[in-house]
């Protein structure tokens, strides 16, 4: 098991997240991708002289290239992706891993705190909006068949994983989407699994850039689904 963990600018908690992270999942082996942090991040990780904790260090190039570095590295027969803020907390990542050892048919499982059973706690309410907003916008381009297509919450089997990475091009957020568009085209099976979102953001802040995030989406949308769903998600946009 590889669990994969982008991470800028997360000083003063990623030493205590990882160690979180060790105690639920002593088999793994954890991936921490610095993406060109300007704090000590990389310090805090180095500090913790831990073999089963691997640093790699990215120049800036956003969650997208931090993604693809650390799954490009990881070794397990199963990878798991999750914030280095742990928003999904241990606990989910070790349900990944358990449901692709469970169901070996499965090629992806994506965590899900918008299905029937998923929940979030703690989120502040314009950020939560936003979220179910364009998660639903989205589930129009996928057919209806996901619940979440943005969350960072996903497992992997590494053999169809390496065949995958080298056709990616995505270094932003939009990476989640073009790895679901590009799953489905090969024939991937991708299952969802409720899953727990906490907020862990000190005194719930953390910028929020709206526009530029739902920008990629759209984009997506228009690649996917021609001017009329550009504009029918345009229209949905429009009051935020």
């Amino acid at each position: 098991l590889s669990v994969v963990v982008p991470a800028f600018n997360e000083a003063g908690r990623i030493a205590g997240n990882l160690k979180a992270l060790r105690a639920a999942l002593p088999e793994a082996e954890i991936v921490v991708v610095d993406d060109g942090s300007t704090d000590a991040t990389a310090a805090e990780v180095e500090a913790l002289a831990d073999p089963a904790i691997r640093l790699l260090r990215n120049p800036r190039k956003g969650r997208g290239g931090a993604l693809k570095s650390g799954l490009a590295a990881a070794g397990g027969d199963i990878v798991v992706t999750v914030d280095a803020d742990l928003s999904y907390g241990p606990e989910e990542v070790r349900r990944l891993f358990e449901h692709l050892r469970k169901y070996p048919a499965c090629d992806l499982v994506i965590g899900s705190c918008y299905m029937p059973g998923g929940r979030t706690e703690g989120v502040p309410a314009k950020r939560l909006w936003a979220s179910r907003i364009g998660n639903r916008l989205l589930r129009f381009a996928f057919h209806g068949r996901f619940h979440t297509t943005t969350g960072i919450l996903r497992g992997y089997r590494r053999g169809r994983l390496q065949a995958m990475l080298p056709n990616l091009v995505s270094d932003g957020k939009e990476l989640y989407l073009e790895f679901l568009h590009k799953a489905l085209a090969a024939g991937w099976r991708i299952e969802e699994i409720p899953a727990t979102l906490t907020w862990r953001r000190a005194g719930g802040g953390g910028s929020f850039s709206f526009l530029p995030t739902a920008s990629s989406h759209l984009s997506f949308l228009l690649a996917r689904h021609g001017l009329l769903a550009y504009l029918v998600s345009w229209a949905l946009l429009a009051p935020i």
